[in-house]
């Protein structure tokens, strides 16, 4: 994930990677499979409330979905 520390790097984004460090998320790897399949995930949103959730773009097994409330 050389891409990454670039990001982390950069000095025109220090403001965002700093409020990034400061948040839960920062903590956790991403390399650990947290078990849950893209159907679990859209279950999830649809019983937090959501009232649609989809993948809107794949490619292997990066997905991304979009959910409307």
């Amino acid at each position: 994930m050389s891409w990454w520390k670039t990001f982390l790097s950069a000095p025109e984004l220090a403001p965002l990677t700093e409020a990034r460090a400061r948040s839960p998320i920062a903590h956790r790897t991403f390399r650990e499979p947290h078990g849950l399949t893209t159907a679990d995930q859209i279950t999830l949103l649809r019983e937090a409330g959501f009232s649609a959730a989809a993948i809107v773009w794949q490619c292997g097994d990066d997905t991304v979905l979009v959910a409307v409330r």
